[in-house]
């Protein structure tokens, strides 16, 4: 005959408390919840007050798991070797154990004794990897450019504005140099040697046309990181939307071609 006590202690585990109503034990970031079975793990996070980030998710469609923005570290306990009983802490909550490596919270669901942590060294370190991946491919992207990308970047490693404005257009010094240096060599010949009939340009007006160059640049640069370090880039967002729709609409009426 069975011992009623231990019945009775068996009935009452969290688990047991929670099937009773269909839920299921979830712990988040240290913290135990309860929730209905099937529940996509970033809804679970999201129902609790934490926001995991993403971009192709959305609680109304499929979850295809595209942008891997969602990643966040989940534990459940391991199985007991036979004839074991599974290890509970005092209130009777099995001991979970961590999974290694990342997964995403948008297409997997909760299940009882599950742990999900949304930070973290490892979690934070795999959305950074994600995110630079991103970034890194938007200027494939029609309407983003590097320099948009690179200040992108440079606000989600939390610089301020000036510092990821700075950061873009000194990424992009070396590529200007060597595009520079290369059309120079390239154009050498027409600039100190007369080609058909025409007269050379010259050495001198090329670089003072150089020099002319560098002074504009400095001073447009000068100003834009004195505007962008007190105020915000929704002007040059609305700027890049009104461009667009203006070649679109010259496209359109055949003023100019595509």
């Amino acid at each position: 005959m069975s011992d009623p006590s231990s019945a009775t202690a068996e009935l009452t585990l969290p688990k047991d408390l929670a099937a009773a109503n269909g839920m299921v034990n979830v712990q988040i970031d240290g913290v135990w919840h309860q929730f209905p079975k099937g529940t996509r793990m970033i809804e679970a996070c999201r129902r609790v007050g934490t926001i995991v980030p993403h971009y192709c998710y959305h609680p109304k469609l499929s979850s295809p798991g595209n942008c891997r923005m969602c990643l966040v570290q989940m534990g459940m306990p391991p199985r007991p070797a036979p004839g074991q009983e599974p290890q509970r802490d005092k209130i009777g909550y099995e001991t979970i154990g961590w999974m290694p490596r990342p997964v995403i919270a948008c297409a997997n669901t909760v299940a009882e004794n599950m742990g999900i942590r949304t930070s973290g060294e490892l979690v934070e370190k795999c959305r950074e990897s994600v995110m630079e991946f991103l970034l890194i491919n938007h200027p494939l992207f029609p309407g983003i450019s590097r320099s948009g990308a690179t200040i992108s970047a440079g606000l989600f490693r939390k610089f301020d504005r000036a510092t990821a404005t700075r950061l873009s257009f000194f990424m992009g010094i070396p590529a200007l140099v060597a595009a520079g240096i290369y059309e120079s060599v390239s154009a050498a010949s027409d600039i100190s040697i007369a080609q058909g009939g025409a007269v050379a340009i010259g050495w001198g007006p090329t670089i003072l046309a150089t020099v002319v160059s560098l002074i504009v640049a400095y001073v447009s640069i000068a100003w834009l990181l004195k505007f962008v370090s007190s105020n915000k880039f929704t002007g040059f967002m609305w700027y890049r939307v009104v461009v667009g729709l203006i070649i679109i609409g010259l496209i359109l009426s055949n003023v100019v071609t595509a």
